[in-house]
């Protein structure tokens, strides 16, 4: 699992800033908060085992949700910490994105061809040894 140290503290401010951004506002702000969590975004794509010419895809697709959800307050600080959140929000879109890639091989190859998923959330040694595993005979 990707240590929650591994996401920077967020300061509150910052948070409120990107939700009153507007078209042609202060660019150094995304910049800042992209700043701050590409590389923990990046690494729990790549550690929860989507494949290597997706993840930029939905790297996007986080930060895309991200400005969607701090501009229409969905996020409550009262609830849960921010990276909290985050890594909701980050596990929510791959389960989505793994059901996307079974279905796919379902209609294509039957269920008796079907990759097995990773576990997400696993310690990225399980989740990537999940990739190769060959699924049970029977």
């Amino acid at each position: 699992m990707l240590r929650m140290s591994l996401f920077p503290e967020t300061p509150g401010t910052l948070l409120r800033k990107i939700a009153d951004l507007q078209a042609g506002d202060d660019a150094a702000v995304w910049a800042d908060f992209v700043e701050r969590y590409l590389p923990a975004v990046r690494a729990f794509i790549r550690l929860n085992g989507a494949p290597e010419n997706e993840q930029d895809d939905l790297v996007q697709e986080v930060f895309v949700k991200l400005v969607g959800i701090l501009r229409t307050s969905r996020y409550d600080a009262a609830k849960a910490r921010f990276r909290t959140y985050l890594a909701t929000l980050m596990r929510n879109l791959l389960v989505d994105y793994f059901r996307q890639i079974r279905s796919r091989e379902t209609a294509v190859n039957g269920a008796e061809q079907m990759t097995p998923l990773p576990e997400l959330g696993s310690d990225p040694a399980t989740a990537s040894s999940a990739r190769h595993r060959s699924p049970p005979s029977r």
